[in-house]
Order: structure tokens, then sequence, then C-alpha cells
């Protein structure tokens, strides 16, 4: 398979991803919603150990500049734009676009809510997030920055280790990964095991194996096993059958809050949201190709849309209640003030496309830069 179709196929499948990250949280907690959080974020973390290179950690050499980029790449983003909205918390306020909690009561879990921010709570703010131990209300998605830096370099860590003891790196990895699936599924935020809150690391065990399960299924060569339509389709009906049975028998999977019934309901979802995402691109592939490249192009775009689609869909809602003479604290309704298919269809419409456009004077620059090297 040429190196161009594979990589199209794999960021149409990301667009895919962050289209119904976008979708879960429009329609939190309800149907779709719960039918997201099967597979989505599960896909990412596998998309980026199907991309990791275990030459990357062949010597110390290499780990420290594999290192330096996911850096480079995820936590600058995440502290630069937390940051950034930590200091417009106050704007963001007087806005309407966050609300007091005392303004709405009882109410407050279906608001972004906050509290005024005073030059002495800087500092402090400023240290966590460099700690990568804060988000606000509008970069809350940014927690898989960091989560899947930590995750990177760790197995890039572990895979240098294995191999300067001469072991097999895949097999003990493997080993490692489906311990940390089964002990992340005791830890959550709410549970305390002798005193220590373990669900940070619970969360970053469940990661690691979701990371461990992509590097595994860079030994399965997709568009092969997909080259006909006919069998691109049954893969197709047969995943999207699965995620379905697995909603329909109240199964439920959040990573952010480390919630998964088990090891095997985890494994089973992100498997058959993989195969559903794959099986799409071929089949769009097929019979609509500009679908196929505005979808990749979708999924090369993945962090804006993950940093701003909250912002994106706020001031939509923030339109559109100023439009309907709602009471204005309405704007900072989490997630938004208007509820039926239509609204539903409209803002995540605006959580993907306002985003796209942000990205897109960037994109210019960047291919201008690149032409003139």
């Amino acid at each position: 398979m040429k190196s161009d179709n594979r990589d199209l196929s794999i960021d149409f499948a990301k667009g895919c991803a962050i289209l119904a990250m976008v979708v879960g949280h429009v329609c939190q907690d309800r149907i779709p919603d719960v039918f997201v959080n099967l597979f989505h974020m599960p896909f990412f973390l596998m998309a980026s150990g199907y991309f990791f290179n275990c030459k990357k950690a062949q010597d110390l050499l290499s780990l420290r500049s594999f290192a330096v980029s996911k850096v480079w790449r995820l936590y600058v983003p995440y502290v630069f734009w937390t940051f950034t909205f930590v200091i417009l918390n106050n704007l963001l306020l007087k806005a309407h676009f966050l609300c007091l909690r005392e303004e709405v009561g009882v109410e407050y879990k279906h608001f972004a809510y906050t509290s005024y921010l005073t030059l002495a709570d800087v500092p402090s703010r400023l240290v966590k997030v460099l700690l990568m131990h804060d988000w606000t209300q509008y970069t809350d998605s940014c927690w898989f920055l960091v989560y899947l830096l930590y995750v990177c370099v760790l197995y890039a860590s572990v895979t240098y280790v294995l191999k300067r003891m001469s072991l097999k790196v895949m097999f003990w990895q493997t080993l490692f990964a489906l311990a940390c699936c089964e002990f992340g599924r005791f830890a959550s935020w709410h549970e305390f095991y002798g005193g220590i809150k373990v669900g940070v690391g619970g969360r970053l065990f469940v990661c690691y194996a979701l990371f461990h399960l992509g590097v595994m299924l860079r030994n399965v060569d997709m568009e092969e096993l997909l080259r006909r339509n006919l069998i691109a389709m049954f893969a197709l009906l047969l995943s999207l059958g699965a995620l379905i049975g697995l909603c329909v028998a109240g199964c439920r999977i959040g990573i952010f809050m480390n919630k998964y019934d088990n090891g095997f309901v985890l494994i089973l979802a992100a498997i058959s949201g993989w195969v559903m995402l794959h099986s799409a691109a071929r089949m769009v592939k097929s019979y609509a190709e500009p679908v196929l490249r505005f979808g990749a192009f979708v999924g090369r775009c993945t962090m804006y849309i993950l940093i701003f689609h909250r912002l994106a869909i706020a001031v939509v809602n923030a339109v559109m209640v100023l439009a309907s003479g709602l009471p204005l604290v309405k704007i900072a309704a989490r997630p938004t003030a208007f509820s039926g298919v239509g609204w539903d269809c409209g803002f995540v419409m605006a959580g993907v496309l306002l985003p796209l456009l942000l990205h897109y004077p960037y994109s210019c620059l960047h291919n201008i830069r690149r032409s003139h090297r």
C-alpha cells in the first residue's frame, strides 16, 4: 500500500474520531455520548501507539530526542493554551462565557462555572499548569495531551530498558500492558486505597495499555484486509454492531474518569472502533474521495479542534442566547442552552468548523515556509 493512501486513511479515521469527541461533548450524558465514549479516546491512544517506532528507544540519545519532540508537541501547547485561558478567566466571566457558582445554585453542574482570579492567584495557577495539574473549563480536553505525553515517554523508556536487558520487547510490553489494563479498572478518582488517591495512576496505566494495543496493530495491514469493498462493508457493520451491542448491554467507558467494566470490554470496544473507522475510510475512499480528503484534513487539525471546540460551541451558543433574549447566564450553559437534533448538529458543526478556520491561516503560512526551504 502506498504511504500517501495509508496516511490519508489514518487521517480520515482521526477526523472521524475527533468529530465523535465533539458529538460526545455536545450530547453530554445522552446516548450519543455513551456510544462515542466507547471508542474515540481509545482510538487516539491506539493511533499514537501505531506510529511509535522502537528505534526511538534504541539508545539514550534517540530516547532523549523522542522525549524532547513530545514535549514540544504536547507539553508546550498544553501549557500555553491552558495558561492563556487562566489569564482570560475574569474576561470570560464578564462576558458570561463563565459564571459564578452562586449564580446558578444547585444547577452548577450544568454550567461552566468558576470564581474570579486575583493577581495573587496567578503564580500558583501557573505552577499548577507547569506541573500539568490544572486545566480550565474551556481546556478540560487537554488532559489528553498530558497523559499522552506521560505514556509516550514511559513506553519509550520501558522499551529502552527491555532492550538494554536483552529481553523480548513485545512479549514483556504485552504482559505489562495486560497488567496495566487490569489494574486500571480498580482505580478511579472516587476510590482511595490506604489513604492514597490512585485515580491518576489508574488512568495512566489504562492509557498505556491502549497505546501498546496500537503498537501491536502495526503488524496488521488494514488496507490488505479491507482491500475488497464487500469485506470492508462487512467489517464496518460487524464492528458497528459490536459497539451498539456493548452500548445496549449497558457497558460504559470513560477514559477521563477511568471507568470501564473490565479489560475485555475495553479492548473489544477499542478494536471495534479501530476496525469501524478504518472500514469507513476504505468505503469512503471507494465511493466519495472528496469526503475522504476533507475528513483527512480534519484529522490533521485534531489539536486545534481539541483545544478550541469548547470555545467555538460557546460562541455560537452565546449568539443564539442573545438572539433569543434568554438570561445572559445561559451563555455559560454546559454543554449548551439549547437541545434537539437540529441544535446538536449545528453545535457539532461549529465545534469542528470554527477551529478549522483558526487553523487555516497557520496552514497557509506553514506551506509558504516549506516552499521557500
